[in-house]
């Protein structure tokens, strides 16, 4: 039977994340199962409370049942959703532990695609199917031509809410090791990514050359347990990212039904790559 991503088995110790030295400004650690039991007590309390404030923005049926589900996973009968920060820690550490082993067999480097037309309002997000997207994404590297390329790819789907316009915008986070990356750099040349500084506040395509030296953080950054909200400022005539924060209900609800309803395997992209019975397997496409 053929394995998805969350078929990765559990790290060897050497490759637990919850191991791995504190990185980032803030000395960040892999999320501990105390704190992913808080954040989903946090999540079910949120949700409980906007139903009650009454909001036409989903289903109130729907949102209560998942709060239920978000509780009884921190009480220790996890649900395997995307929305459950439980569920996701357990994939995370596996699927990190697998990535930080295959991180050091070679040179992956890490990139992040921000297409233009990926923003969305709640109600289209809603209705959105991500698997279309990553297949469109997928359809673009293959016309630059990735198939019979040395090397493996991973991407993950990612998004923010924006508290200037109320719209979410999607993204995808990957790396990329072999013959791929130049691929991926390819994809700069058509017209969708190429930086326009009069529209783009980043580059919609960004790859870190050097190669990776906190591992195995920079991987596991490719699959994330929640989406953050935030501000744009404009500072000496440039627009400037504010912090991330918490988006706010009733959205943050609504981004948990969505998500509810899909796989990591439906937001997630391989090539090159399969999960076998020992981890992650490099193979030619």
């Amino acid at each position: 039977m053929k394995r998805d991503i969350t078929g990765v088995p559990r790290p060897e110790d050497r490759y637990s994340p919850s191991r791995a030295p504190a990185y980032g400004r803030y000395k960040s650690k892999f999320p501990s199962f105390r704190k992913a039991q808080g954040e989903a007590r946090k999540r079910a309390r949120l949700t409980r409370n906007v139903v009650h404030k009454g909001t036409d923005a989903f289903d109130d049926q729907k949102a209560l049942a998942l709060a239920e589900r978000l509780l009884a996973s921190a009480n220790g009968d996890e649900t395997d959703s995307l929305a459950c920060p439980i569920y996701m820690g357990r994939q995370r550490f596996n699927i990190g532990g697998a990535f930080w082993k295959l991180g050091e067999t070679g040179d992956p480097k890490t990139f992040t695609v921000i297409p233009r037309d990926w923003i969305y309002t709640p109600d289209e997000l809603a209705k959105l199917d991500p698997k279309l997207l990553i297949r469109r994404f997928l359809a673009q590297l293959e016309r630059k031509g990735i198939r019979g390329k040395t090397g493996y790819l991973f991407a993950g789907l990612h998004g923010e809410y924006d508290l200037n316009t109320g719209l979410f915008h999607v993204h995808l986070h990957g790396f990329v090791d072999g013959e791929m990356v130049d691929v991926v750099r390819s994809l700069k040349k058509l017209p969708r990514y190429r930086f326009n500084r009069r529209r783009d506040i980043r580059s919609p395509i960004r790859i870190r050359w050097k190669s990776l030296t906190n591992l195995p953080h920079p991987l596991i950054y490719t699959i994330q347990d929640w989406w953050p909200a935030r501000y744009t400022f404009i500072r000496d005539g440039k627009p400037v990212r504010g912090r991330k924060r918490r988006i706010p209900e009733p959205y943050h609800t609504l981004l948990l039904l969505w998500l509810d309803q899909w796989s990591l395997s439906d937001v997630t992209l391989m090539v090159g790559m399969s999960v076998g019975k020992d981890g992650l397997v490099v193979k030619r496409v």
